[in-house]
């Protein structure tokens, strides 16, 4: 079983990192952060194509999706 650190322990190492190696970390965090919203992103985008496809969804603009939006929001 692999042990999983607490997130303040991670903290506390990334602490003792010399600051280039912090900086670098940071990098790669946010490399791998940006793909999981791509991933994430594709997924979104091929279960409304299969919504779509399927006759569950349907299409609109984006100003009508954002009026929605802000109708939702204001009642």
């Amino acid at each position: 079983m692999i042990s999983i650190p607490t997130f303040d322990a991670l903290l506390d190492a990334i602490g003792q990192l010399p600051p280039e190696q912090q900086a670098e970390l940071v990098d790669v965090v946010r490399m791998r952060l940006a793909a999981l919203r791509r991933q994430q992103l594709i997924a979104d985008v091929r279960e409304a194509e299969a919504d779509l496809a399927s006759g569950k969804g349907s299409r609109t603009t984006a100003r009508d999706l954002m009026s929605d939006l802000t109708r939702d929001l204001s009642s």
